[in-house]
């Protein structure tokens, strides 16, 4: 029973720093491009448009560092599986179970790192409308 603890605790754990690491990245994102934002929204692209390129930046950046944990972590589960299988051969234990797809797990995660998105996304949108393009420009942010 201490392992089945320890293995839900490592999830969560590396869920929260999944949560953590995205929010940051995409709000540290922002803010490192302040200015470059400023200089498009001088030259007279509309905040809503800035928003969608945001939007869009934030999705493909993090698309492929969810598709890798996933093969990832099907690929350690399919060796996890297949170890456990070979040990109760060697002891002698039969072992029945096949391998199934964890779609429950797949799909929070999915569901865990879009909600991440859309926070991270609706604190950047809320600092898009904060921009002063003047000050951006000037160096004084």
């Amino acid at each position: 029973k201490l392992y089945i603890f320890i293995f839900h605790f490592l999830y969560i754990l590396i869920l929260t720093f999944t949560i953590v690491n995205i929010i940051a990245g995409i709000i540290l994102t922002f803010n490192l491009n302040k200015r470059g934002y400023a200089t498009m929204l001088s030259l007279g692209m509309s905040r809503r448009n800035l928003k969608r390129m945001l939007r869009k930046n934030g999705i493909l950046s993090i698309i492929p560092g969810i598709v890798l944990a996933i093969i990832v972590s099907l690929i350690y589960n399919i060796k996890w599986f297949n170890q456990v299988k070979l040990i109760a051969g060697i002891q002698g234990i039969e072992f029945k179970e096949t391998f199934s797809l964890p779609y429950m797990q797949i799909v929070i995660f999915i569901l865990i790192c879009t909600i991440s998105i859309l926070l991270a996304l609706s604190v950047v949108y809320k600092n898009v409308d904060d921009i002063d393009i003047i000050e951006c420009l000037n160096n004084k942010v």
